[in-house]
């Protein structure tokens, strides 16, 4: 019986770790958009900036707290080890000339007291409080803009795959189609039609572009690991993008991009100058409320035990209370100037911060003109290579054709293979800044807000 209950608990282990190995083993797969929303959740740039603003809540309950009561107890013990002894004139007890030794005060005491405090009128409070609201504010864009950062970047590197597979693929079938080209020419080598260089040139070739393709493949491996790295998904992890080049390019409307209206008020980063900009008035705002009197009330109410014994839990022994109210006034009279130098400071603090604003606002303009102007040359220049492409190929086929039949030579087929090689490598670079400009004014433009 107790064989059966192992094997049974070993059956159980095993298919166990049979199904954990076998999802292991399974791919994630991911759309742009799906790597993108992944990244939203798990990247840890994004959790930290979500903290931040969680503090930032946080924050205006603290600042807001200030203003409501505040109520403390104490409860204080003292055990006076020698009781201090004073000194009183002779006189009281008609030895003029004389000091008389007294002590005062019991050996054990203890005070238990609470006490209330209300602010009533502070300036520096109620900027606090609108200071709190919009250093909130400020948390809120700077997750926004590490939302957007790491779209973008997401992005990039999504593009920058497809790219390097898409190059991956052109340079495989290059390498097929220049195998069956090798075996034709070593038949044609055996029957003395060609020449022993021209098998040599097709191998020195081949063996060049076998080496580009392994380190397209090694790029490629870097770059799956870089954009699991950004999606906050462990590297051990395999994942599979599931759009190719052409599926992104079709969805992909370059002349609406191209024409599309840059809103300056919408621009995350004007939008988090425009924060500061009030976080500096309020600053300013704050340092002008320092002239200005603050107002308290506090009650306080204590009991005190004197005890030659240490009993002060023995009912009907005798505790004397305590208890007051009051008001706090504060009024600043003189600082020597130096509240007045922290006003001008924050003035000049404010002055700067509406320079960099204005400095944005042409910086920002130019961005997106520059960027814009990228995206048009950027799509002139991929469209040309398309046709290069196109016709370096049709021209390379004629001449491996030719070449079967003897009538162009091994040095005019290697020039046309490399020419169309380099219009594929130049595809495959206009392709890529194609796709990185648009990438650019995408952002330029808040399209990932």
């Amino acid at each position: 019986m107790k064989q059966l209950k192992f094997l049974f608990l070993i059956i159980i282990i095993g298919g166990t770790l049979l199904i954990k190995q076998t999802f292991a083993q399974e791919s994630l797969k991911f759309t742009l958009n799906e790597a993108r929303n992944y990244a939203l959740l798990n990247n840890y740039d994004i959790k930290n900036a979500i903290i931040d603003k969680e503090i930032a809540q946080k924050k205006i309950w603290e600042t807001t707290a200030i203003g409501l009561p505040q109520i403390e107890s104490k409860l204080e013990y003292s055990d006076y080890l020698k009781i201090p002894t004073q000194l009183i004139p002779g006189e009281f007890f008609d030895k003029p000339g004389e000091f008389i030794e007294v002590q005062f005060g019991t050996k054990h005491n203890i005070t238990a007291s609470i006490t209330a405090t209300q602010l009533i009128f502070n300036g520096s409070y109620i900027v606090g409080l609108q200071t709190a609201k919009t250093f909130l504010s400020l948390s809120d864009q700077e997750l926004q803009k590490t939302q957007i950062n790491i779209k973008e970047t997401i992005t990039e590197t999504y593009y920058n795959i497809l790219v390097a597979e898409d190059s991956k693929e052109i340079l495989s079938s290059t390498i097929d189609n220049l195998q069956k080209t090798k075996y034709e020419v070593s038949e044609m080598y055996k029957e003395g039609f060609v020449e022993e260089t021209d098998v040599d040139q097709i191998n020195l070739s081949l063996t060049n572009l076998k080496n580009s393709l392994n380190s397209i493949n090694r790029q490629i491996e870097i770059a799956y690991n870089l954009l699991k790295y950004q999606m906050g998904i462990d590297l051990s992890v395999k994942i599979k993008l599931t759009q190719n080049l052409d599926e992104i390019l079709e969805e992909i409307n370059f002349d609406a991009i191209i024409d599309q209206q840059f809103v300056l008020a919408n621009n995350l980063d004007f939008k988090l100058l425009t924060t500061q900009e009030s976080l500096m008035h309020l600053n300013l705002k704050n340092e002008k409320t320092k002239f200005l009197p603050s107002l308290s009330a506090f009650y306080s109410h204590s009991r005190n035990a004197q005890r030659e014994e240490f009993n002060f839990t023995k009912s009907g022994e005798l505790w004397f209370p305590t208890t007051l109210i009051g008001l706090n006034l504060n009024l600043p009279i003189f600082s020597s100037g130096m509240k007045r130098a922290k006003v001008n400071q924050a003035k000049l603090d404010l002055e700067k911060v509406r320079n960099s604003k204005l400095q944005a606002e042409q910086g920002l303009e130019l961005e997106v003109s520059r960027a814009r102007a990228t995206l048009i040359s950027s799509l002139e220049n991929y469209r040309n290579a398309i046709d290069n492409v196109n016709l370096s190929k049709k021209i390379y086929d004629k001449t491996i054709i030719k070449y079967s039949e003897g009538v162009a030579t091994s040095t005019e087929l290697t020039q046309e293979r490399n020419q169309y090689l380099s219009n594929e490598s130049d595809y495959i670079n206009t392709l890529s800044i194609l796709l990185n400009a648009k990438n650019k004014l995408d952002k330029a433009l808040n399209n990932y807000n």
